[in-house]
């Protein structure tokens, strides 16, 4: 089940640089694919709110050792939100 349940927007300072990260809810969450298609549209409406992206950071379980379908599944979808 997915923590995170909106997209929640933080701005940090470091010296001159300037950082906003958005923590957003994952995929694969035991409510199935409606809540993915639910948080895939919260992710898109945070990423408007900013206007530019310059990295994207996907936090994973230490336990996944290789490629399994679900975190195939969730690298296809958060590459399937950005653009070409």
């Amino acid at each position: 089940e997915s923590r995170t349940n909106a997209a929640t927007i933080y701005k940090l300072a470091l010296g001159p640089l300037r950082l906003r990260i958005v923590d957003t809810p994952g995929f694969g969450d035991t409510d199935g694919l409606e809540a993915d298609k639910r948080h895939q549209q919260k992710i898109v409406d945070s990423v408007k709110k900013l206007g530019v992206v310059h990295a994207i950071a996907l936090v994973i379980q230490g336990r996944e050792s290789k490629m399994t379908t679900p975190l195939k599944y969730a690298l296809t979808e958060v590459c399937g939100l950005l653009p070409r």
